[in-house]
């Protein structure tokens, strides 16, 4: 049953998305990145960059605000 309403809304095409109101299910291919707060936290008490691990308006709100310190 849940196989069947997958198949009925899933799209190959992210335009799709953009296009159509509702409904459409896109599965997109993304890597597996091993990441947790506690290597960003080790990283940033050691002054080591994060740039590998974060978007950059990520990496500016965390130190922004202060956080993993």
């Amino acid at each position: 049953q849940h196989q069947q309403w997958l198949e009925q809304h899933l799209t190959h095409t992210p335009d799709d998305l953009h296009q159509l109101p509702a409904g459409k299910i896109y599965l997109a291919e993304t890597p597996w990145l091993n990441i947790s707060a506690t290597l960003i936290r080790e990283r940033l008490e050691k002054g080591e960059s994060c740039d590998d691990l974060l978007p950059e308006n990520v990496l500016n709100y965390i130190n922004q605000q202060g956080l993993y310190r």
